[in-house]
């Protein structure tokens, strides 16, 4: 490895901005031998030399591949945003299982109860009257109160589900239209300044 001094290696750094300050949007200054331009070039690279500098440059194939990059980004967040909304029908689908064992669950505590009350007035042996009858309605009336705030509770967190996910999809498909816009527009400055300097046919 060659030694060099420090002011020589700075000398080398402003040569080095100096150069890259006429370089194509996205380029940056790098060593690359023959056959590495032929096969740039076979992939659609320009390969023609920047006025200021006398260097080559290959950013045909930079716009090709930012170009992709922004289809591929594009593609990345619409399938980014599907596997959003799968999961928040899977949330959803849970919370309505959830719904429905709740459920089982409150009409097998009231049949116990009202089958418990029944045993202990058969054992009595009384008739269903006055306090057995409130007794009854009491177990009916807590029934019907867990059941409404079963229901209330778990539509409103299927609500809530619904506002994430909408907010989280929205969100992924704007990031991925503006990546993609911002990509796309990278590349066709890198196209438009190459027929700027070079025209159509270079």
């Amino acid at each position: 490895m060659i030694n060099i001094n420090k002011q020589l290696q700075q000398q080398i750094e402003d040569a080095k901005q100096l150069l890259e300050k006429y370089a194509p949007p996205g380029e940056f200054l790098a060593y690359i031998n023959k056959e590495e331009g032929e096969t740039l070039k076979r992939l659609g690279g320009a390969g023609v030399k920047i006025p200021e500098t006398n260097i080559p440059s290959y950013f045909y194939w930079m716009a090709a591949a930012l170009a992709v990059s922004a289809v591929t980004t594009y593609m990345g967040s619409m399938h980014q945003a599907k596997r959003l909304k799968t999961a928040a029908n899977w949330d959803k689908y849970n919370k309505e299982q959830k719904r429905i064992y709740e459920k089982i669950q409150i009409n097998k505590q009231a049949a116990e109860l009202l089958s418990e009350k029944k045993a202990r007035i058969g054992a009595a042996g009384v008739t269903y009257q006055g306090s057995s009858l409130l007794d009854e309605l009491t177990v009916i009336e807590d029934y019907d109160d867990k059941m409404f705030w079963l229901n209330k509770g778990i539509d409103r967190e299927i609500s809530l589900l619904d506002v994430k996910s909408q907010s989280e999809i929205a969100e992924t498909k704007f990031k991925g239209k503006t990546d993609t816009l911002t990509t796309f527009a990278m590349a066709y400055g890198s196209y438009d300044r190459q027929k700027s300097l070079f025209g159509e046919n270079s």
